[in-house]
């Protein structure tokens, strides 16, 4: 990441939200730390709410690529992704045209194996693959991730991630580019879909009852927000219509990534 660039496009920008250490947050939790961040701005009431998005990232598999988060290994992404059942130490294809180095990894996390060049109809492409720990029945990763988007009246946009290591807020293109980078280096099926909603839909809408985040037994996989669950008076639990990407289904508006990078992504 270029720091004068990123410096450069953050001045004379004022924070929509109060420093990543002051927000309210819980691991694992992003759809409410959203949330919470779009409450605030609606009682800080700096920006029009109307220039916020609640901006769900994930796709029919409900398996997704992400760079530059916090539980990631140096230069590899976070795989966000659902499993069911156990899942022993195999390899998934992930990468077409990719060349990222190896990691050595011990925790929860996904380590990459270096790529191996395999042929298809003729065609060389570089593959690597995800060795991925053994997961049991109930620790399945999470399937999406959810960030902020402020649409600016300045010539760029910002992105607020409380998960990231990218700066907080981080400039659109920026954010795409390190994070995001490029579905042409996936596999089709973990190219990302972004579905975009209004942050006073989002408020007026959202609800979760924290049961995604139990096992079979009803403990929790990890700790809850301190603060009671989000409800609405039609709804204690609609997280999963806020996951999907069918457009038919839920609010707000569904995009394929390129889409959303070509609406929001600077003009130059």
């Amino acid at each position: 990441m270029e720091q004068p660039r990123v410096a450069a496009a953050t001045a004379g920008y004022q924070p929509a939200a109060p420093a990543r250490h002051s927000c309210v947050y819980t691991s694992c939790y992003c759809e409410e730390n959203v949330w919470k961040l779009c409450e605030y701005i609606r009682s800080y009431d700096q920006y029009p709410l109307e220039e916020f998005y609640a901006v769900f990232i994930s796709n029919e598999r409900r398996m997704i690529p992400l760079w530059k988060q916090q539980s990631g290994c140096g230069d590899e992404p976070v795989v966000w992704g659902e499993y069911q059942g156990t899942l022993t130490e195999g390899m998934g294809e992930l990468f077409i045209e990719n060349s990222l180095p190896a990691c050595d990894q011990k925790g929860d996390r996904p380590a990459f194996s270096r790529p191996e060049t395999k042929t298809k109809k003729n065609t060389k492409v570089q593959i690597l693959k995800a060795r991925l720990p053994k997961l049991e029945r109930g620790d399945d990763l999470q399937d999406y991730h959810v960030i902020l988007l402020h649409v600016s009246s300045g010539d760029q946009n910002f992105i607020y991630d409380l998960d990231t290591v990218l700066p907080f807020p981080c400039p659109f293109d920026t954010y795409i580019e390190e994070a995001f980078k490029s579905d042409d280096i996936l596999l089709p099926g973990f190219r990302r879909k972004i579905r975009l909603i209004r942050a006073d839909l989002y408020l007026k809408t959202f609800a979760s009852d924290r049961s995604h985040m139990k096992d079979a037994h009803g403990h929790w996989q990890k700790p809850p927000p301190s603060y009671p669950c989000i409800e609405t008076a039609d709804s204690k639990m609609n997280l999963d219509d806020f996951i999907n990407m069918n457009p038919k289904v839920g609010w707000g508006s569904v995009f394929l990534l390129p889409d959303f990078v070509d609406r929001y992504g600077r003009q130059s």
